[in-house]
């Protein structure tokens, strides 16, 4: 049977999340009850407890399905994938990308890692602060340009990247009118955008 904290208040959107999201999480684990319902931008369920993900989310896909999506907003039905299904087919998809996510291509990947992290650095030691926001200036540049690496798409346009990913998440997280049209075209902006620079590397 699902569960939910009814006396305690608990709102991911809050602005206070940004700055204890650690402690209002812990908060939900100390309360005994694995699903909160939040009723504020969005109606939907948090799960606080790893143990309830695994031993019953994934067991009963009747009632707790991926197909819907992993945001607030609702999946497009127009876009089809294997990773919004609750079969085999699901799990085939997840065994193949997994396989380029090894220890041991990841081991490969670390002389990139190394060099874009020596890279940003620099930069920070070259300002005249010789300081700055480690978020900024290191974690998102280092995260979204190592992807470009892996993707096979050009490191100069990662601000690009990211803009465009920011703008989708930020809507399908945050707005409820953001419809399954609006997310389609968004996609295929992105894909037209994605696929001429992909398709030679393929």
């Amino acid at each position: 049977m699902t569960q939910t904290n009814r006396g305690l208040s608990f709102d991911p959107f809050a602005p206070e999340m940004r700055h204890d999201t650690p402690a209002k999480f812990a908060q939900l684990a100390k309360g005994g009850c694995p699903v909160q319902h939040v009723r504020s931008t969005f109606d939907f369920y948090v799960i606080s407890d790893p143990a309830y993900i695994s031993e019953v989310m994934f067991k009963d896909t009747s009632r707790w399905t991926v197909e819907h999506g992993p945001t607030p907003t609702e999946h497009p039905a127009e876009i089809e994938s294997p990773m919004v299904r609750d079969d085999e087919s699901h799990l085939s998809v997840r065994r193949l990308i997994q396989r380029g996510f090894g220890s041991a291509q990841i081991e490969r990947l670390q002389p990139q890692v190394t060099s874009l992290a020596d890279e940003l650095i620099d930069g920070l030691l070259a300002s005249p602060q010789r300081e700055g926001d480690l978020a900024t200036a290191l974690a998102m540049p280092l995260t979204v340009r190592l992807m470009c690496v892996v993707l096979g798409v050009p490191q100069a346009d990662w601000p690009i990247y990211k803009q465009w990913a920011d703008a989708y998440f930020f809507a399908s997280n945050n707005r409820a009118d953001f419809t399954s049209a609006m997310a389609m075209e968004h996609a295929g902006q992105v894909a037209q955008s994605l696929f001429p620079v992909l398709g030679p590397t393929g």
